[in-house]
C-alpha cells in the first residue's frame, strides 16, 4: 500500500499540470480574441460611464488572472490638476470553472496604485466621469432591436465579482470653496469590499492615511456594508485626527486637538439618515466667544432623521476641573442641556459675562441651559456651591464662599432672573442670605438677612451724600432701580 502513495502523488500532480497546461493554452486564445477585447472595453465602460484604455493586457495562470497595465480614463477633462482617474494595474481574478465552459467570468477586482483627484468648487464637483453621461456599453445601436445580445453575451465575458480590492491608492479632494484653497489626500489608501454579487450588500474593510496641504491629519477606518445603490451602514473610526484641519471650515472658534473615536452611520447617498459617535478628544484647545479651553472632551452621541442630537459629553480641563454635560441639540442649533460642574474654575468663562463683570473661584454642582435657534440663552438654572467665590461690577464687590441658586428665562438687561444666596463674606465680611429678583442692569428687589456683615461693600448702593461704616444684623426688605434710585427700604437692623 505504501508503494501506491508516490504512484497516486505523481498522478494528481500529472492532472493538475494538464488542467494548467490546458488553462495556460485556452485563456490566452479567449482573452486575444477581437471578440472579448470589444467586450472587455464595453464593460469598463459600461461600468465606469466613460471609455477606459490601457497600455496592453496580460494573462496569468497561478492565479487566472487578466491584468490591465496603466489603464486611464479617456473622458474629455479640461484640467487634470482638477479631475483624473488612473492606475497603475487593474487586475481581474478569474473562474476557472467558467473557463473550462470557454467563458471569461470575472470573480475578483484588484486596483492598484489607483490615482483619483476631485474638486470641489462653489458651483459642484469636478469629476473625471461626466455626470450623467451615457455610457458607450450602454447606448442603444441604431437598426438594432433592444434585445440584441451585448458584446459580452456575445464573447462569453461575465462580471460576477465577489470582491474588489484597491490597494496603495492616492485620493486626492481639492477643495476651492474656501478662502484658502484646502488639498485633502487619503494616502496609503486599501479597500477590500466582498459580497455574493453586485446586487446584494457588500461588506467593506477601509484604512487609509488622512493630511491637510500635505500635512499628516490623522488616520481612518471604515468597516460595515454598502450597496451600489448608495446604502450604506459603516462603522467609521478615526485615529488621532488633528482638529486644526478643520479650521478652515470653522469662523467662529480657533480648534486644536487629535479626535480619537468612532462614528457609525446609516443613509443612502448623500443622507445620513442616524449616526452615533463614541469619540475622545485630546490636547484640546479651543477658543471660542472669549473663552479658551485646554484639555479633553469624551463625547457621546447619537441622532435619527429629523430628531434632535441627544448627547453626553465630558468636559476635563485638569487643574481647571471638570464638567458633565447631556442634553439634546436640535436640527435648527436650539441646545437644552445640564451641566454637573466638579470644581470647575470659573475664570476662564468670566468672558461670558460681559465686560463690566468678572468671575473668579471653583463651582460644583448644576447648571441647567437652554439656547435658542438663533444663539440666544432662553432660560437658565443654576444649583452651585463656590467657596473661593469673587464677583465685582460697577457698584458691587464681594468675595467669599458663595452657595447660588439662579433662574434666568432670559439674559436681556432688563429681564428679571431670581436668585437664593447665601454668602460667608471673606475676611471675616459676615454673612448675607438674600432672596428675590434682579436684572443685569442694576435693579434688584429682595429680602436680606444680614449677620454681622461688614457694610463697607454695600457703600455704592446708599444714597450720595450719606456715609456709613460698620457692622449689620438684622434682615431688609429692599428695591432698588437700575438707576440706583432706592424705591423701597424696609428694616430691622442692629448697626
Amino acid at each position: 500500500m505504501l508503494r501506491l502513495i508516490p504512484k497516486l502523488l505523481a498522478a494528481l500532480v500529472a492532472v493538475a499540470l494538464l488542467v494548467v497546461g490546458g488553462l495556460a493554452v485556452a485563456l490566452p486564445r479567449l482573452v486575444n480574441s477581437d471578440e472579448f477585447r470589444t467586450a472587455l472595453h464595453a464593460s469598463a465602460a459600461e461600468a465606469i460611464g466613460t471609455p477606459v484604455a490601457w497600455e496592453r493586457l496580460d494573462v496569468g495562470i497561478v492565479p487566472l488572472r487578466l491584468t490591465l497595465e496603466a489603464p486611464a480614463l479617456e473622458a474629455p477633462v479640461s484640467d487634470l490638476e482638477e479631475a483624473r482617474l488612473s492606475a497603475d494595474s487593474i487586475e481581474l481574478r478569474l473562474s476557472a470553472l467558467a473557463l473550462v465552459e470557454q467563458k471569461v467570468e470575472v470573480e475578483r477586482l484588484v486596483l492598484r496604485g489607483l490615482d483619483l483627484v476631485v474638486t470641489r468648487r462653489p458651483e459642484g464637483l469636478v469629476l473625471p466621469v461626466p455626470p450623467g453621461d451615457p455610457s458607450p456599453g450602454a447606448a442603444p445601436t441604431a437598426g438594432l432591436p433592444s434585445e440584441a445580445p451585448s458584446p459580452e453575451e456575445e464573447s462569453g465575458l461575465a462580471l460576477a465579482l465577489r470582491a474588489l480590492v484597491v490597494e496603495d491608492a492616492r485620493i486626492l479632494l481639492r477643495d476651492r470653496t474656501l478662502a484658502r484653497p484646502l488639498d485633502w489626500q487619503l494616502t496609503d489608501f486599501d479597500l477590500e469590499a466582498t459580497g455574493d454579487d453586485l446586487e446584494q450588500p457588500l461588506s467593506i474593510d477601509l484604512a487609509s492615511r488622512v493630511a491637510a496641504n500635505g500635512a499628516d491629519a490623522g488616520g481612518l477606518r471604515a468597516e460595515g456594508e454598502v450597496t451600489l445603490a448608495g446604502l450604506f451602514d459603516l462603522v467609521i473610526g478615526l485615529d488621532g485626527i488633528r482638529l486644526e484641519t478643520l479650521q478652515p471650515y470653522v469662523s467662529d472658534a480657533t480648534l486644536a486637538g487629535r479626535v480619537t473615536g468612532t462614528v457609525d452611520v446609516e443613509g443612502a447617498s448623500y443622507v445620513v439618515s442616524k449616526f452615533a459617535t463614541d469619540l475622545r478628544v485630546d490636547e484640546m484647545d479651543v477658543s471660542t466667544f472669549g473663552l479658551d479651553l485646554e484639555g479633553g472632551l469624551g463625547l457621546v452621541a447619537s441622532q435619527e432623521l429629523d430628531q434632535p442630537i441627544v448627547f453626553d459629553a465630558t468636559l476635563d480641563l485638569g487643574a481647571q476641573g471638570q464638567a458633565d454635560l447631556d442634553g439634546r441639540v436640535g436640527l435648527d442649533g436650539a441646545l437644552d442641556a445640564g451641566i454637573v460642574l466638579d470644581e470647575l474654575d470659573l475664570v476662564p468663562f468670566a468672558a461670558l459675562a460681559g465686560d463690566e463683570m468678572t468671575m473668579a473661584g471653583r463651582a460644583s454642582g448644576r447648571v441647567d441651559v437652554a439656547v435658542g435657534a438663533s444663539g440666544e440663552i432662553t432660560q437658565l438654572e443654576t444649583d452651585l456651591r463656590i467657596p473661593d467665590a469673587r464677583y465685582r461690577d460697577p457698584s458691587l464687590d464681594l468675595g467669599g464662599d458663595l452657595d447660588l441658586v439662579l433662574g434666568f428665562t432670559g439674559l436681556g438687561p432688563a429681564e428679571p432672573f431670581r436668585f437664593d444666596v447665601a454668602l460667608a463674606l471673606a475676611d471675616a465680611g459676615g454673612r448675607i442670605d438674600a432672596e428675590g429678583t434682579a436684572t443685569l442692569e442694576g435693579a434688584i428687589d429682595a429680602k436680606l438677612v444680614l449677620g454681622n456683615v461688614d457694610v463697607a461693600p454695600i457703600a455704592p448702593w446708599i444714597p450720595e451724600g450719606t456715609a456709613v461704616a460698620g457692622r449689620l444684623t438684622g434682615d431688609a426688605d429692599l428695591a432698588r432701580r437700575a438707576d440706583g434710585t432706592i424705591e423701597r427700604v424696609s428694616t430691622r437692623l442692629a448697626l
